[in-house]
């Protein structure tokens, strides 16, 4: 059994330890338990390290649980897009990515109210990458035409850029 721990351990610990604390995350691969103490902790942490991880593990651990509880796991990873580093934002793209048909609806619903460009710019970019939304919602082409002039008028700067 994993606890929040071992995901710190994941995160932070050197050598051995480190190793040990991976290898006991691999061998939790499936477990609902296992599932249910990275997302707890997923949705509780402020450590970028920890949240990457946390992230890496739902999307190569996890990915049946993933999708079977999107609906409940898709405002976490909207929340991994803006409040954390591009290492983060990458992994919650990939994770949203996986949710099946779930993420496109809430991404659609964060696009039209996003607070900032930043946030605005994170959630046309993750919509851009989901498999699920082939074509892509034309209404939403107009926000990824403001979203790359604006991207270009920053200079090219800023985390929620390849």
């Amino acid at each position: 059994m994993i606890a929040a721990d071992l995901l710190y351990q994941v995160a932070h610990a050197d050598g051995e330890a480190r190793s040990q604390a991976f290898a006991t995350l691999a061998q939790a691969a499936g477990n609902p338990a296992a599932y249910a103490v990275v997302v707890e902790t997923l949705a509780g942490t402020t450590d970028n390290t920890i949240a990457f991880f946390c992230l890496d593990a739902l999307v190569k651990q996890f990915p049946a649980l993933l999708l079977a509880d999107a609906a409940r796991l898709v405002p976490v990873l909207l929340r991994q897009l803006v409040d954390h580093d591009f290492t983060v934002a990458d992994r919650a793209r990939w994770a949203l990515s996986m949710t099946g048909p779930a993420a496109v609806p809430a991404l659609c619903e964060a696009i039209a109210h996003a607070p900032n460009t930043d946030h605005r710019v994170a959630y046309v970019h993750a919509l851009a990458r989901t498999r699920t939304c082939t074509p892509k919602p034309a209404r939403y082409w107009p926000c990824w035409r403001d979203c790359w002039k604006t991207r270009k008028h920053r200079c090219g700067t800023g985390p929620w850029w390849p």
